[in-house]
């Protein structure tokens, strides 16, 4: 029932750096988990927007 969910999760994909740099960004973090992804994803915005279905 949620079709644009389920494209977004089979076009997420995270290269082993990609993947690294953000388990990084929250075992760094002195914020709770959920900011930092955030952060992460407002600095890798070109790779976030890829997995985003287009209309």
């Amino acid at each position: 029932d949620k079709p644009e969910l389920a494209q977004f999760l089979k076009n997420m994909f995270f290269t082993d750096k990609q993947l690294a740099s953000l388990m990084l960004a929250v075992k760094e973090s002195e914020d709770d988990t959920m900011t930092a992804v955030r952060q992460w994803m407002n600095q890798n915005e070109e790779v976030v927007s890829a997995w985003i279905p287009e209309r």
